[in-house]
């Protein structure tokens, strides 16, 4: 009876560290493929924000870009509209310029005209006086 009581408790003994055993190995599983879906589920957040951020960089270097573009071309035109006044002020300098130029000379073939003329009569009234008084 003994014997036999304590073959049983052996094998119950046994059943149940056979099924600690396989419950722990069980856990174990469990735990590891937790930690598994875990690391999974972290190296996918971490690759997809790291889309993101490549997606959000390339984004901005585009912006900057487009920015960077538009003010070159407000630059060149602001260049061009100030080369364009520039050219005209010039023009418009020089017109005046030939227009003061060609009046002056005018003015001074008027004067010396008139001077030719102002000599003129007085070499021609004194020639007459001169005739007179030899009279």
């Amino acid at each position: 009876f003994w014997e036999s009581l304590l073959m049983q408790l052996l094998l119950f003994r046994e059943s149940l560290l056979i099924h600690l055993l396989l419950f722990r190995e069980s856990l174990l599983i469990k735990l590891l493929l937790f930690w598994e879906s875990l690391l999974m589920q972290l190296l996918l957040f971490r690759e997809s924000l790291l889309i993101h951020l490549l997606l959000f960089r390339e984004s901005l270097l585009i912006q900057i870009l487009l920015f960077r573009e538009n003010l070159l071309m407000q630059l060149l035109f602001f260049r061009e509209s100030l080369l364009t006044q520039l050219l005209l002020f010039r023009e418009s300098l020089l017109t005046q310029l030939l227009l003061f130029r060609e009046s002056l000379l005018i003015q001074l073939l008027l004067f010396r005209e008139s001077l030719l003329i102002q000599l003129l009569l007085f070499w021609e009234s004194l020639l007459i006086q001169l005739l007179l008084f030899r009279e």
